[in-house]
Formats: C-alpha cells, sequence, structure tokens
C-alpha cells in the first residue's frame, strides 16, 4: 500500500505542469526544479553560466518591483526564477547528465566496434568529447533554449524577443513622467515657499535667466494667515484701467503679509524652465527669448493648480480667489475668461498630472506648436497605452488644443498690459515685466 502511495505521488510530481513560474506563460515542464517555459529556462540556465551574473541591482531603476505586468529587466526575471524554486546548482548536474547522453550517443555513432575496448579509451574519448561540448555551448548559448526547441517554441522565443523593444520604449516613457512629476512638485513647493524677488525699477530678466535655478533650494515654506483658508481677491480688469485710465501703483505694496502672485508667479516658471535639458542647450539670446515667453506657461501653471483644487476661477496658494462681480463681468468679459477659461478646458477633457506635466513642456518647447518635439511624442504614447490606439490620438488633439486657449487668452493679456505701459498706467516702471510683456 505504501509503495503504491510514493507510486502516485512520484506521477503527480512528474506531471507536465500547465504554467511558468517566472512569466504566466505556458510551461514546457520542470527545469532545474521548477516548473518553466523554454524561453525562461534557456535564461535561468545563460545567466547561471556566466554571461549575466555581475547584475545585482534592478536596470530600470526599481520599475520593474512597482509594475508587475510588465517584462521584467534581466535582474529581476533572475530573481523570479529563484523566488519560483529554479536552483543555481542544478544547472550544472543538468548539463552533465545532457553531457553523457550526448557522449554516449557519439560514441555509439562513432565506434560501435570499439564499444567493447579498454575503459581508459572511453573515459579518454569522453574527457574529449567534454571539450568539444562546452565549446559548442559557448557559440550556441544565444539559442531561445537548451536542448533545441520544437518550432512552436522557436516561434514563441521569437515572439518575446520581438516585444522586448516596446517595453524599453515605455520604461522610457515612465522614467521621463517620473522626472516631470518631481520638476512638478519642485515648481510648486517654491511657489509656497519664501523666495518672493520683488517688483522693483531695476529687476530684469537678466537677473534670473543666467543664475542657477532655485528650483533645487531649500526655502522654508511661507506661513500663510489664515492658512489656506480662501478669500475673495477682487479683479480689477486691465481693460478697465485702460479705458477708465486708473493708475495702478504696487510701488508700496506689502510683501511681508502675501505675494505679488502675477510677477513672482512668472519668477517661478522661470525657474522651472532652466532644470530643463532644453535649456541647457540654448545660447544666452536663445535662453533670454524663453525666459521672456514665461507669462502662457504660468498662466497654464495657475489654471491647473486652481482646477486640482476644485476652483473654476483662479486660486493661489495663500487661499486668495479671484472674485469680481457681475457688473464687472459684463464689462470686462476678457479679464473673467481670462480667470476662468483654461480650469474649464482641464475640466472638459478631465486631465490628469501626466497629461498636465507633458502639456507644459509642450508650450515651453514649442511655443507655436509647430510639428512634433520629445514631448508631443511622449503624450501621444502615453494616451495610446492609456486609451486605445484609436482613441488616443483623438483625446491628444483635446489637450494639445487646451495650448491654444492658453495662448490666445496670454495673447489677449499682452495686448491690454502692453496698452497700459504704453499709456504709463503700470506703476513701477520694471524692464523685467516690459520684457514679459512685450515677447512675442
Amino acid at each position: 500500500m505504501a509503495s503504491m502511495s510514493g507510486a502516485r505521488q512520484q506521477k503527480e510530481r512528474q506531471s507536465r505542469p500547465s504554467v511558468c513560474v517566472v512569466c504566466g506563460d505556458t510551461a514546457i515542464g520542470y527545469n532545474y526544479g521548477a516548473a518553466s517555459c523554454a524561453p525562461c529556462k534557456a535564461f535561468f540556465r545563460r545567466t547561471i553560466i556566466g554571461k549575466y551574473n555581475s547584475l545585482t541591482v534592478c536596470q530600470r531603476n526599481g520599475i520593474c518591483a512597482r509594475e508587475p505586468s510588465l517584462k521584467p529587466c534581466r535582474k529581476c526575471r533572475y530573481d523570479r526564477c529563484i523566488a519560483g524554486g529554479m536552483k543555481p546548482e542544478l544547472v550544472m548536474f543538468t548539463d552533465i547528465s545532457e553531457l553523457a547522453s550526448t557522449s554516449n550517443r557519439t560514441s555509439s555513432m562513432d565506434d560501435a566496434s570499439a564499444s567493447a575496448s579498454g575503459g581508459e579509451s572511453n573515459r579518454t574519448k569522453v574527457a574529449h568529447e567534454n571539450v568539444s561540448f562546452d565549446h559548442q555551448t559557448d557559440e550556441a548559448e544565444e539559442a531561445p533554449c537548451d536542448p533545441a526547441p520544437s518550432s512552436s517554441e522557436e516561434e514563441e522565443t521569437r515572439a518575446v524577443q520581438i516585444v522586448a523593444n516596446p517595453f524599453r520604449i515605455e520604461s522610457k516613457m515612465e522614467v521621463l513622467m517620473q522626472n516631470l512629476a518631481t520638476l512638478e512638485a519642485a515648481h510648486q513647493r517654491l511657489r509656497r515657499s519664501t523666495y518672493a524677488p520683488r517688483l522693483t525699477t531695476t529687476l530684469s530678466i537678466d537677473d534670473f535667466v543666467f543664475a542657477p535655478s532655485k528650483l533645487g533650494e531649500h526655502f522654508e515654506v511661507q506661513m500663510y494667515s489664515p492658512a489656506f483658508n480662501p478669500f475673495a481677491d477682487m479683479l480689477f480688469p486691465p481693460e478697465m484701467l485702460v479705458k477708465m485710465r486708473v493708475v495702478l501703483d504696487l510701488s508700496d505694496f506689502d510683501y511681508t503679509t502675501r505675494k505679488l502672485w502675477a510677477v513672482q508667479d512668472m519668477i517661478y516658471t522661470i525657474e522651472y524652465m532652466k532644470v530643463l535639458p532644453i535649456y541647457q542647450l540654448l545660447d544666452d539670446s536663445s535662453k533670454r527669448v524663453l525666459a521672456s515667453s514665461t507669462l502662457v506657461c504660468t498662466n497654464l501653471m495657475t489654471a491647473y493648480y486652481s482646477y486640482t483644487h476644485n476652483s473654476d476661477r483662479t486660486l493661489f496658494p495663500d487661499g486668495s480667489v479671484v472674485t469680481w462681480t457681475p457688473d464687472i463681468q459684463a464689462q470686462a468679459p476678457g479679464a473673467t475668461r481670462m480667470h476662468t477659461g483654461i480650469i474649464a478646458a482641464f475640466r472638459e477633457v478631465n486631465i490628469d498630472e501626466r497629461e498636465y506635466s507633458l502639456l507644459k513642456n509642450i508650450i515651453i518647447c514649442n511655443p507655436n506648436l509647430d510639428g512634433l518635439q520629445q514631448y508631443d511624442a511622449t503624450l501621444l504614447q502615453h494616451e495610446q497605452e492609456r486609451e486605445d490606439v484609436e482613441i488616443g490620438p483623438s483625446r491628444f488633439v483635446k489637450i494639445i488644443s487646451i495650448a491654444e486657449v492658453a495662448n490666445k487668452l496670454t495673447s489677449w493679456q499682452k495686448a491690454q498690459y502692453v496698452t497700459s505701459i504704453a499709456l504709463d498706467l503700470l506703476k513701477p516702471s520694471c524692464p523685467f515685466r516690459d520684457s514679459v510683456f512685450h515677447s512675442p
């Protein structure tokens, strides 16, 4: 009875498994102590005999652990082999058994008449074939599996090799998005910090263009009073300044109680621009032009901050909300649209943080939307992965259209302030502000 039970258990152990413990594909059997497919068996063997044994950390900076659905790098794939029960010590034993069977077959075919001759000559022949077999193994190391697979297994291995490249592209896209998310968090942290340049008659765009970015510096967090409690900030539209010839004098603005967001947010955006790789590739003249175009990106940034804080109009980190009366809205529809239009566009497409970060960089790198740059292509790829190959491009077009909305509203805003500057309605005069509003 005990022998029958043992035989049954041995039969169960030898039954063919259905799933590879490493990748989840169809298994071809137990290899090196665990159920595995032909490609994973071959990969484990090549790793053990020394081709990739120098890998010590994830080659994708930890993405494999965070995204288990992605195809793992070599290091993480090897870890899955070990976790699934594959034993490195069995690779050597398996190779020896394969060697013995190969040697016996070769010996029988080459010299059947000498099979009963002296054992010493047989041992010499086996040893000679051992060297030859090892040499062949090194040359055939790139084969998809070992022993030679069937045609169906070869097709499966080739399929794995074909889809490897898209995963590498997706990995690069993921790294790019993580970098942009980190920069965006630093941008918002700078807005909440005590770093607050003041509007003076000597403030110039060159004060920021060539200096190192402040994005990586440590500043204390500004404590607002009341902290993050929304309060009204009455809008005084620029078109009414022009119509009524009202002088807006900010010479006595109290920077100790709050920030002059209209100016300081433009400076924060320039600090963000300076950490982008493209900025370092520009000459001094182009850097000045790019920094002067800060206004449209600033408007996009303030609108997204308001959108993420569930406000339908411009909201600043200190809790101030731009408000207006029905009378002002009737007399200045352009100004009210300036503080609601981009937010409404965000709401219409239900934009997320990744899409916004990429759109922001599209506007910085390509203000006129002429042609696709790196960030454009990455956004399109993200939408295709997130939605569908057919739905993705249409969503991409909707998101890009937000840039057009931001550009049109910013052009209107510049025209109003250029008129105010020409009429000497803005005090104090400031070279920095003039450079921004006169930029193309």
